[in-house]
């Protein structure tokens, strides 16, 4: 593999003296790989290589400033990757897809320190690029991104405040209870409707205010992830397909919407990234198992409780 990826390099280097543009792209494309892979040292190869060739334009001096940016996030330098990304919005065209591409990144920096308005601001102006690009691939990227910028929210958030009983008895228990008589209406109509239409979050979410917040940042989200999903189908790109469809599982699990999570969590199980990654695996039956628990399927959830266990077990994980 090492010998593979300096015949690699070579090519790339090869390229960018003969065919600058073709070079780039193929730098682009041998980075964002080994990114994935989270193989970051051969991303600061592949940098170095490319910085050591003498002349090259502005255009791809800009595009080594933004992938060394995004190695630097990837190494969790949000300062420093923040710094690179300002610089690079203000200088380079705001109609090229390099901006698009600094503004996501710089969105994903937002993100991890919670900056949620701005990263959203950033995502949603990146995800208008790429549909106007006609380019569903990075479109659903972007899209999982703002999927799980509003899912972070909702689990910053906590889970919904459930309502609780009165402690008073007899008349004061009564007079306690004629404001919420009098506000129970809606509720009352919502209890009906939720029978009918299984779409809607449980009732307890309607109950308090920050449950209707709560309950917004989730069903966005799962809109987002189901956008992606539909964009990954389209590209044939599974692995990002599967991390839609868990994260969309994991929120369906929040809105408390039990038959649709484990419906997502099966389909995630028998996918080929999962099958492939025993500990990935182990983590997904785990999640699987929460869900099948809070919809009183206790036997499927042991089921899956051991299945995890078994693998965390060969892995030596005592967490």
């Amino acid at each position: 593999p090492r010998e593979r990826e300096e015949l690699e390099r070579q090519v790339m280097g090869h390229w960018l003296v003969i065919d600058e543009r073709a070079g780039r792209d193929r730098l682009r494309a041998l980075f964002e790989e080994n990114e994935l892979g989270y193989r970051l040292a051969a991303c600061e190869l592949l940098l170095q290589r490319a910085r050591a060739i003498e002349g090259l334009t502005d255009l791809t001096q800009d595009w080594l400033r933004y992938l060394q940016g995004r190695l630097a996030l990837a190494q969790n330098d949000y300062g420093g990757s923040a710094q690179v990304f300002d610089a690079l919005q203000k200088e380079t065209d705001p109609g090229s897809e390099l901006h698009a591409l600094v503004g996501w990144s710089r969105g994903q920096v937002a993100a991890e320190r919670g900056e949620w308005a701005q990263a959203i601001e950033r995502y949603e102006s990146s995800v208008r690029y790429f549909q106007g690009q006609a380019d569903r691939a990075r479109e659903g990227q972007v899209m999982l991104a703002l999927g799980d910028v509003h899912l972070q929210q909702a689990r910053a958030l906590g889970g919904p405040i459930r309502p609780q009983l009165s402690r008073r008895k007899g008349r004061g228990r009564f007079v306690e209870a004629i404001p919420a008589f009098l506000v129970a209406l809606p509720f009352v109509v919502y209890a009906w409707a939720i029978r009918r239409w299984r779409f809607l979050p449980p009732l307890h979410h309607g109950m308090n205010y920050r449950n209707w917040t709560l309950a917004r940042l989730l069903l966005t989200a799962a809109r987002w992830y189901r956008d992606a999903e539909s964009a990954f189908v389209e590209t044939g790109q599974e692995a990002f397909l599967v991390n839609a469809r868990q994260r969309l599982a994991q929120t369906y699990h929040r809105l408390g919407w039990w038959h649709a999570a484990r419906r997502l969590f099966d389909q995630v199980l028998r996918s080929g990234p999962v099958v492939s990654n025993a500990y990935r695996q182990a983590q997904v039956r785990k999640e699987f198992a929460d869900t099948e628990l809070a919809a009183d399927n206790t036997d499927e959830a042991i089921e899956q409780l051991e299945a995890s266990l078994h693998i965390f077990e060969r892995s030596q994980d005592v967490q």
